[in-house]
């Protein structure tokens, strides 16, 4: 808030494509200016627990235990181009494993600046979908398209991809 409080929100918001949900309902926050707004993308250390969202458990989140448990963060997946074949990607972000057994938390903390949120506001916040493979590092789908969750560059990379995905969009 404008006097520098905080507003903290608990839970998560699975945001599925496939499904069409594109709207999340964040209840109860309070009409006033908003100094910046900011969420952790992924699950962070305390709440990446395995078993504990049964709505993740049943939408296949899981993320492997011998990879570190708990969930996925994202999930994309498609067909690229691969001189005229038609090849898989599978880009799944979650808990990199450094070794065996040895894990790295790989969330990371968005940013974004401030708003003034009324009775009728809409707050948009958008995810390119592109910067997770140009910025700050060009994916390579001949080097990078799948087994990438036990692959810990392949982790860290999207993790740094990930860092100018978001914008805040149109206050409506």
């Amino acid at each position: 808030l404008a006097d520098g409080s905080v507003i903290a929100l608990n839970g998560y918001i699975l945001v599925d494509l496939n499904n069409g949900n594109l709207t999340a309902y964040a209840p109860n926050i309070p009409f006033n200016n908003y100094t910046g707004i900011s969420f952790t993308f992924g699950f962070d250390e305390t709440d990446n627990v395995d078993g504990a969202y049964q709505d993740l458990n049943s939408a296949s989140w899981n993320w492997p235990e011998m990879l570190g448990g708990g969930y996925h963060f994202m999930q994309l997946e498609g067909k690229y181009d691969d001189d005229g074949i038609e090849s898989p990607f599978a880009y799944h972000n979650g808990t990199a494993r450094v070794s065996t057994g040895v894990f790295e938390a790989n969330h990371f903390e968005v940013e974004l600046g401030g708003f003034v949120f009324n009775q009728e506001s809409t707050l948009n916040l958008h995810m390119n979908i592109a910067e997770w493979f140009t910025n700050p590092y060009t994916w390579n789908l001949d080097i990078y398209n799948v087994d990438l969750m036990m692959n810990y560059d392949a982790q860290k990379l999207m993790n740094d991809n990930g860092q100018s995905v978001f914008t805040l969009g149109e206050i409506n």
